[in-house]
């Protein structure tokens, strides 16, 4: 029975921490989709408006740096790369306000909560990373459980034609407290100007930087023409499409493919039969 449900090869808690990285990219998706089921077109081609924005600016200053925090394993420049983050959300933030001003949206108070979710997960996948270092299970559990919360709230509310600004509340609650007790344990004496000087030059110089912008560029610029040719209920269909047509192979790329590769793990055979027909259906 454990083999069933162990999808890769080896006992390596892979399943876990996939699962914790996954909801902590695709949760603003599936918001999106959830949406969608219920036919509020409107709010999906907003907050589509509102995802595309914000991935432009993470992505862009990402620097693949979970990636890099792995290899080096160094506590410095998670540190580094977790203040650069907060730095960059609070500008990311002010800009988000002022775009959602300026589009006159119809949902500006969950969309500014919304951006609010999108910003704070960026820098959890640092807390989250320093943890996978540790091998700390005990956040990995704890997220998986306020994500999928937050998710069935959501339904609910939805389900009985409610706001789920409630649900977006609690969930930015619980990041809040993962980040505030994360930078409470930084010493920020120990780091210099220099680290971040240094650290925004390798993001700048990457060639990464430029195609993500390029990339995030376009996707955003798609999404306000599609707004704007065809309004907002058909656009939000159409978004809600592509989030997800988009999904499996953005997940593969972004959460447990990197690792299923870099440590030559095998995808249990049952796993592939119904990853494949996810794929089919969706």
């Amino acid at each position: 029975m454990k083999s069933i449900f162990n999808i890769f090869g080896k006992n390596s808690n892979l399943e876990l921490k996939s699962a914790t990285y996954s909801l902590n990219l695709f949760i603003p998706t599936l918001i999106i989709i959830i949406i969608s089921i219920f036919q509020n077109y409107e709010l999906v081609s907003e907050l589509s408006i509102i995802v595309g924005f914000n991935i432009i600016l993470t992505q862009i200053f990402s620097a693949n740096s979970r990636a890099l925090i792995i290899r080096d394993n160094s506590k410095k420049l998670i540190n580094i790369v977790f203040v650069f983050r907060i730095f960059i959300i609070a500008v990311s933030f002010t800009i988000n306000t002022f775009l959602l001003f300026l589009f006159e949206t119809i949902y500006f108070f969950e969309l500014l909560l919304f951006c609010i979710v999108i910003l704070q997960q960026w820098v959890t996948e640092i807390v989250l990373t320093k943890n996978e270092l540790l091998k700390n299970k005990k956040i990995f559990i704890s997220y998986n459980f306020f994500s999928i919360t937050f998710i069935i709230l959501s339904i609910f509310l939805l389900f009985f034609d409610m706001n789920i600004i409630f649900a977006i509340i609690l969930f930015n609650l619980y990041l809040f407290f993962n980040l505030i007790s994360f930078y409470l344990s930084i010493d920020l004496y120990k780091l210099k100007s220099k680290d971040f000087k240094k650290f925004l030059f390798t993001i700048l110089k990457s060639n990464q930087f430029y195609s993500s912008f390029s990339l995030s560029f376009a996707n955003f610029v798609w999404r306000i023409l599609v707004i704007y040719f065809c309004g907002k209920v058909i656009a939000g269909v159409y978004f809600a499409g592509f989030a997800i047509g988009s999904l499996p192979g953005t997940l593969f790329n972004n959460t447990f493919g990197p690792a299923l590769i870099r440590n030559n793990y095998n995808i249990n055979k049952n796993w592939i039969k119904f990853f494949n027909l996810v794929c089919l259906v969706s």
